[in-house]
């Protein structure tokens, strides 16, 4: 019983920690109503919501795309337009003291029109895409260093090297820190489809890899079991789920939806167990019954679920291109009705779904009154821990020590600075208990696996040479 009741503290604790800590950040774009989109956020539960940031002009940037927290616990992100050049910025606000800052605008010889959202590598730099510019007007992927501000273009899409161009979403850093992406594929018929490709951050290899029968529209999901997952609409009108195997290099239909769930895919997908995926369709029939519905697929046996049909919003036009899971076993997404012509007739609303009991709720719902309140038409949403650290405070000048992502669903990076000897790690819970045995480090870069283990916080304990090294993660 006592061991019991320690348990249920400490997890209650955990979990206090936790809502104490992450929020859901947000963005919206503009919608061509002489607006630029804004950043907001609420707390875990999709209350308190605030506007932090508004983009006023054209100069700052318009459209911005999906935020990611670095490890410096400092957001980035991209807007797809606008900036000194009208080709997109690369910015940063510091979630603490709420300061925005403008990095960098994309111009057109080095990258134009940056696509999805910026992905951390190993080395602590920040890499994207961008659909256009560059030495061929195909896109490029860059590179952009936190530390120091400088932006690096590291390769051009070229068709004539590459056969890929124009990739659309971001890259996704797979366990052995490359990086995958996907870009439009152009068959010897003429007939577009799309291409997985990899990039080596650390060689600047870039090596084309499986056929896709169209490039994705969203986000790729990479799952606890390393394989990679996206929604796709090929021109065929086959609405389907798209499974690659990195370790094969073999992508496959994983599901294709029926004429009843609507004409297309409209987000990426989430993870929320092992085995459970969720994602959302858009009907675009604004008569039809359900025009927007969120789907579960469990990738177990391969069965698809339609849980809830949502149509609470007259009119709704697009929704987020994303859905977060919270730890609370609550979906986020958001929902919009939007008007090219009347401001008065623009709305958001940021919903709730409680995977365990089913209930849908609007948490925000926004109406618009004015110029200076437009919310946009599409939107994304991250979660961001207000404390978020991935270097040890006890780390020297000798030994630096990193852990990412953090917070974390499941899989985390371990980077030391320098190749070391007799180096081990393990993993401790907030009651002191070992949740993954000691494991030797044989390289600088290691990966450890707690998708297993509850939502809470845990401590990754490195000795080096009986020199002990604590990183604190939280595992969502």
């Amino acid at each position: 019983m006592k061991k019991r009741v320690l348990f249920l503290i400490g997890y209650m604790i955990s979990q206090s920690f936790l809502h104490a800590q992450t929020e859901i950040w947000g963005v919206t774009n503009g919608d061509g109503v002489s607006n630029f989109g804004f950043i907001f956020k609420t707390d875990i539960s999709g209350n308190n919501f605030s506007i932090q940031k508004k983009f006023t002009s054209e100069l700052e940037g318009k459209s911005p795309q999906l935020l990611m927290q670095s490890t410096d616990g400092m957001l980035y992100g991209v807007t797809s337009a606008g900036g000194a050049n009208g080709t997109g910025v690369l910015y940063q606000y510091d979630p603490i003291n709420n300061v925005f800052s403008k990095k960098w605008d994309f111009i057109d010889s080095l990258g134009a029109t940056p696509a999805g959202t910026l992905t951390e590598g190993n080395d602590g730099m920040l890499y994207g895409v961008t659909r256009y510019g560059g030495a061929k007007g195909k896109g490029v992927i860059y590179m952009f260093n936190p530390s120091t501000s400088v932006y690096t273009k590291k390769m051009d899409f070229d068709t004539s090297k590459t056969s890929i161009e124009n990739p659309s979403v971001s890259l996704v850093k797979a366990a052995d820190g490359t990086f995958y992406g996907a870009g439009n594929y152009w068959l010897p018929s003429g007939d577009l489809t799309g291409k997985m490709y990899n990039y080596d951050p650390a060689t600047s290899k870039f090596t084309k890899k499986a056929w896709l029968p169209v490039a994705p529209n969203y986000d790729m999901l990479r799952t606890s079991n390393n394989q990679l997952y996206f929604g796709v609409q090929p021109y065929t009108y086959v609405k389907s789920v798209i499974n690659y195997n990195p370790s094969t290099d073999i992508s496959n239909f994983f599901y294709i939806f029926g004429s009843s769930f609507g004409p297309r895919v409209s987000s990426s997908l989430v993870q929320t167990s092992d085995t459970i995926l969720y994602g959302m369709l858009f009907d675009g029939n604004l008569s039809a019954k359900y025009p927007h519905i969120i789907y579960k697929l469990n990738l177990k046996d391969t069965v698809l679920q339609n849980k809830i049909a949502l149509d609470t919003v007259a009119n709704i036009k697009s929704n987020s291109t994303n859905l977060v899971f919270a730890s609370d076993k609550k979906l986020f997404g958001l929902l919009f009705d939007y008007s090219v012509s009347l401001l008065s007739e623009n709305k958001a609303v940021l919903f709730q779904y409680d995977l365990v009991t089913g209930k849908y709720t609007e948490k925000q719902n926004f109406n618009l009154t004015d110029d200076s309140t437009n919310y946009g038409n599409t939107g994304s949403l991250t979660l961001v821990n207000k404390k978020v650290t991935g270097i040890s405070k006890k780390d020297n000048a000798v030994t630096k020590i990193a852990a990412y992502p953090n917070p974390t669903t499941g899989l985390i990076t371990l980077t030391l600075d320098q190749q070391k000897q007799d180096v081990s790690v393990k993993v401790i819970n907030i009651l002191g208990k070992i949740a993954v045995p000691v494991t030797k480090i044989e390289n600088n870069t290691f990966t450890i696996d707690i998708t297993n283990q509850p939502t809470g916080i845990y401590f990754l304990e490195v000795t080096e040479n009986q020199k002990l090294y604590r990183v604190k993660v939280v595992k969502q």
